[in-house]
This record gives structure tokens, C-alpha cells and sequence, in this order.
């Protein structure tokens, strides 16, 4: 019988591909994007260095977040691309 990867394999075992979880890095990239500029606005008006050292963690945290949606959409994109397959 003759399956799809995105069928049998990508789509139940990725859990990158669960739409809750791909909604939960989304609202925590955006938390994370919005108080780094809101610290940056700060530290630079404050003229405060701990709180410009803050921001970096902020932007890490926003592009590691980043970094994980395009993975996920990755994950996507090779599924769809990969040939079927069947089973012997």
C-alpha cells in the first residue's frame, strides 16, 4: 500500500508541526520582540547598561524562538517534498 511521508511519518512524529505549539512560539516570540524594545527604549533613555545587557537576552530569546518557527516550517517544507514510499 502505498503511503506519503507527510501521511505516515512527518506528521505524526514532529511535534514541531502541532499547530498549539507552533501558536505558543509565535506568542512567546512576540512577548519576547516587544520587551526587547521596550528595554531597549529604556536602557537607551535611562542610559543604564544593565538594562541594555538585559535587552541582549531578550533579543537571544526572540531569535531562538525565531529560529525554532523556521525549523518547524522546515520540518513542513522537506515533508512535502519527500517522495512516497511504499511498504513491502
Amino acid at each position: 500500500m502505498a503511503t506519503t511521508c507527510c501521511d505516515s511519518t512527518c506528521a505524526n512524529t514532529n511535534p514541531l508541526n502541532d499547530p498549539r505549539r507552533r501558536r505558543a512560539l509565535w506568542i512567546a516570540l512576540a512577548v519576547n520582540a516587544g520587551m526587547f524594545a521596550t528595554e531597549i527604549y529604556a536602557g537607551a533613555t535611562a542610559d543604564s547598561r544593565a538594562r541594555m545587557a538585559d535587552t541582549l537576552d531578550f533579543f537571544g530569546d526572540a531569535a531562538n524562538y525565531a529560529i525554532s518557527l523556521v525549523v518547524a516550517g522546515l520540518a513542513l517544507t522537506w515533508c512535502a517534498r519527500a517522495p512516497p514510499f511504499s511498504k513491502a
